[in-house]
């Protein structure tokens, strides 16, 4: 691999790092803010209610792990 190839993949690796870190610190925060939900004296929610957000995030972040575990097979 020469040097200019070497250069490209740090490149794009610093990219994902930085896209990375901003999108995950979003979704954590978005995550809390869900968490607020949970304040009974503001909201009112079944337990079926909690099960269908619960269920909602679990299949996104199953999605994520499945597009990742594509990138893993390719990783250099």
């Amino acid at each position: 691999m020469n040097n200019i190839d070497t250069e490209y993949k740090k490149s794009r690796h610093e990219a994902f790092i930085k896209l990375a870190e901003k999108r995950v610190t979003k979704a954590l925060r978005a995550i809390e803010s869900v968490g607020k939900l949970s304040d009974s004296k503001n909201y009112v929610y079944t337990q079926e209610d909690v099960n269908q957000l619960i269920d909602a995030m679990k299949l996104q972040v199953e999605k994520v792990e499945h597009l990742v575990s594509k990138i893993r097979a390719k990783s250099y």
